[in-house]
């Protein structure tokens, strides 16, 4: 055990000897690495990343919706699995359009 607790007090351990100083900053300029990012059509965003990050808000929009998991196909279709159910769908715009209908908002 590296600290010992008595009456609300902590106490620390050996291994808090070695920890770097707490401070209220984040080290670096994190903000900085984010900026450009909140959109899936920036710009400044490749054809790729847009699509992997569309896929991951529909999929997640899916799986908050009603527990739908969404799964890309080898040949590049996707399926929607609900409970014991499942529907195949030709691209991501029908994967939106299936979306939309169960109230994911894109």
């Amino acid at each position: 055990m590296d600290a010992t607790i008595t009456v609300g007090t902590i106490v620390p351990g050996p291994a808090a000897a070695n920890a770097p100083p707490a401070t209220d900053e984040c080290p670096g300029d994190q903000a900085d690495a984010f900026k450009g990012n909140e959109k899936a059509n920036n710009p400044n965003c490749t054809d790729a990343a847009a699509e992997r990050k569309r896929i991951a808000n529909l999929s997640a929009g899916l799986a908050l919706a009603g527990g739908h998991a969404l799964h890309q196909l080898a040949d590049g279709t996707f399926r929607v699995v609900w409970r014991h159910l499942s529907r195949n769908l030709a691209d991501l715009d029908a994967v939106a359009a299936f979306a939309h209908q169960v109230g994911v908002r894109e």
